[in-house]
C-alpha cells in the first residue's frame, strides 16, 4: 500500500511537472513583447554596427477616432480585431507586429487600429470577422479594402499588406 501511494503522489508530480513546461513554452505564461525596444542595432555594408530607428506600432483603439484619422491623412487603416484568449492573436502580436519591417511598414502606410472581438461584435460583424486574428485593410470611407485571416510570419504579413 505504501509503494502504491509512492507511484501515485510520483506521477501526479511528473504530470504538473509536464503541464508547467507546456504552459511556460507556449508563451502563456512569459510574454516578452514588453521588453522589445524601438532601436534596432543593423550592420552596414563596411560591417560597423549602426543604430536604426523602429517606428513601433501606435495602435487606435477607437474606431471612429481612426476613422477620422485616416480621412485627415488619407492612409488607409489597417484594423486587427483579435482577442486576450487567442492563441495566434498573441502569437501575432509577439512574432509579427515585433518586427522592425512590419512596424516600420505600418506606421508609414496605415492607421493601425486594434479592436478587442470579444467587446465589438457589432464591428465584426460589419467587416464579416468569423476568426482571430483577422486583419481589415479599410479606406477612409470604412470600404473594406482586404482582409487577412490567420497567423502570418513576418515575411509573409509584409508580402500582404505591400
Amino acid at each position: 500500500m505504501n509503494n502504491y501511494y509512492k507511484i501515485i503522489c510520483l506521477t501526479i508530480l511528473l504530470i504538473s511537472l509536464l503541464a508547467i513546461i507546456a504552459i511556460a513554452t507556449s508563451g502563456i505564461l512569459f510574454n516578452n513583447s514588453d521588453t522589445q525596444g524601438s532601436l534596432e542595432v543593423v550592420a552596414n555594408n563596411q560591417n560597423e554596427n549602426i543604430i536604426s530607428n523602429v517606428k513601433q506600432i501606435e495602435w487606435n483603439d477607437n474606431f471612429q477616432s481612426a476613422v477620422k484619422e485616416s480621412k485627415k491623412s488619407d492612409k488607409p487603416m489597417l484594423v486587427y480585431f483579435g482577442t486576450s484568449w487567442c492563441y495566434y492573436c498573441k502569437q501575432l502580436e509577439s512574432e509579427t507586429f515585433m518586427n522592425p519591417d512590419v512596424q516600420n511598414k505600418i506606421a508609414e502606410n496605415y492607421i493601425p487600429v486594434k479592436i478587442d472581438g470579444d467587446t465589438n461584435p457589432e464591428l465584426c460583424s460589419r467587416y464579416n470577422v468569423l476568426g482571430f486574428p483577422t486583419i481589415v485593410i479599410i479606406d477612409s470611407n470604412e470600404k473594406e479594402l482586404d482582409s487577412i485571416v490567420g497567423f502570418y510570419p513576418p515575411s509573409e504579413f509584409l508580402n500582404r499588406i505591400s
